[in-house]
């Protein structure tokens, strides 16, 4: 039972991790006495701060000036303890702080690491999540970049380090050295993405046949050259064919090759092919796997084309439903649970400068890496508070788990 001496005292633990510790706690019957809190890590005090850090909220609700708040980092890191939790507490006092004890899982990396390494595309579909209109040149990636980068890729799950997300990587010229700076080790966390439109030579096939990546995603979406033109503007069908075709017989040769993944983008106009376009990916090409993915509606696509050939929630249904008789492997990308296309909030993927600098909150868990050419680092969901050059830091990974 609570001592009541210590009724006077109030706080809350905001977040913790194993690198870094944020809340508030104070004296409510005496703001200018600066409490001291302890954390405790499974009856072992690992660390001690005042709370003296300044935060308008406090401030607003009435709890003094507002310098209550404290923000403390572990050094070294707290240990990865499987039932590990943090209590935090009156420095001297068994008060804890409200939301304390904490559970405490080690860290173990990021979710994934979303880079490109140019900021452009050889094409320009019209149902691009990305806005081109006033894209003019294309910039790429260094190769001391990329080397940085590549040191953050340890830190993910195979299959989760995308060395292209939103931009055609093969506009790189020195894209597929690139791919062979990347250690032995680390080949298996990396992949990319690629329209194919792009001719390619035997020799730039053979040598990706070797990268042992661990996927390569093709987008093809129709096996109608006239339709295949429009939905992959700038496209042609026949330089698409002959590179996959070639593509997929150099992978079947080498068991060092990344497996080969198709993504289908469905419309209206298409989706009465996609249970034909899978087996056709499967038998034609020896598919890995392939995702079927809806579109969603985004400010910069026009109008006409949205309403003539996005799919509504019930034709995505009955696509669903003209799939179940499919027996080779596929994937959906459904739309969201309630999301309406009519009424849908426009977003934009480009729409991420940072407007502070300054933390407000923690970002969310688990963390995700967007890293565009120039190596800018944001934190997915938190863009606009948090933004770093991975070429500005001595050590990026520290400076981003300490986040």
């Amino acid at each position: 039972m609570q001592d009541s001496s210590e009724e006077k005292y109030d706080g809350y633990l905001d977040t913790a991790s194993p690198y870094k510790v944020f809340g508030w706690a104070a004296n409510m019957a005496d703001f200018s006495a600066h409490v001291e809190v302890e954390f405790v890590l499974n009856d072992i005090v690992v660390g001690k701060t005042k709370c003296n850090f300044l935060r308008e909220d406090l401030a607003l609700v009435g709890v003094g000036t507002g310098d209550h708040g404290f923000s403390f980092k572990f050094n070294p890191p707290l240990p990865s303890l499987p039932e590990g939790k943090l209590i935090v507490r009156i420095a001297g006092t068994e008060f804890q702080l409200k939301n304390s004890p904490w559970p405490m899982p080690m860290f173990r990396g990021f979710d994934i690491i979303a880079a490109d390494i140019v900021d452009n595309c050889n094409l320009r579909c019209p149902f691009c999540l990305f806005d081109y209109s006033k894209i003019k040149s294309t910039h790429k990636m260094s190769k001391e970049t990329f080397a940085r980068l590549i040191d953050l890729a340890q830190y993910v799950e195979d299959g989760q380090f995308f060395v292209s997300c939103l931009h055609e990587p093969t506009l790189h010229p020195e894209f597929i050295e690139f791919l062979e700076m990347i250690p032995e080790h680390l080949r298996q966390k990396a992949f990319f993405t690629t329209n194919n439109c792009r001719k390619i030579s035997d020799d730039y096939i053979d040598r990706l046949a070797n990268t042992n990546l661990h996927h390569v995603n093709v987008s093809f979406d129709t096996r109608d050259p006239e339709l295949f033109s429009f939905l992959r503007k700038g496209g042609n069908y026949e330089v698409f064919l002959d590179n996959t075709y070639r593509m997929a017989h150099a992978f079947m040769k080498n068991p060092r090759a990344p497996k080969l993944r198709f993504i289908i983008m469905a419309f209206k106009s298409n989706m009465n092919d996609i249970p034909d376009l899978i087996r056709f990916c499967h038998n034609e090409f020896s598919a890995n796997d392939v995702e079927v993915r809806y579109t969603f509606e985004m400010p910069h696509i026009s109008k006409e084309f949205f309403e003539k050939h996005v799919l509504t929630i019930e034709k995505w249904d009955e696509l669903v439903l003209s799939l179940k008789e499919v027996k080779e492997c596929y994937s959906l990308l459904p739309p969201p649970e309630n999301y309406n296309p009519l009424r849908a909030e426009k977003w934009n993927v480009q729409d991420t400068a940072a407007e502070s600098y300054i933390p407000v909150f923690p970002p969310p868990l688990p963390i995700q890496l967007r890293v565009s050419w120039d190596g800018t680092i944001q934190v997915i969901g938190w863009e606009k508070h948090f933004t770093m050059n991975i070429n500005m830091s001595r050590n990026p990974y520290t400076t981003l788990i300490s986040l």
